[in-house]
């Protein structure tokens, strides 16, 4: 039980720093690298506004 602790706290850590490690480049030029954490933030927001957009739409 105990080396089933140790390997997912060590995958559990990897991910973490892996994720917040900024490795993708962003789509505008001049703008600092993002993360994956970053991206999945962003993404969320485009979703989210999107959503809410539609929402509001005037009905005929």
């Amino acid at each position: 039980m105990v080396e089933y602790s140790a390997i997912n706290f060590i995958l559990i850590m990897l991910l973490c720093l892996t994720t917040t490690v900024r490795v993708f480049p962003s789509k505008v030029p001049d703008t600092p690298r993002r993360n994956v954490i970053e991206m999945f933030l962003e993404a969320y927001q485009v979703y989210y506004d999107s959503y809410y957009f539609v929402l509001n739409l005037p009905f005929p």
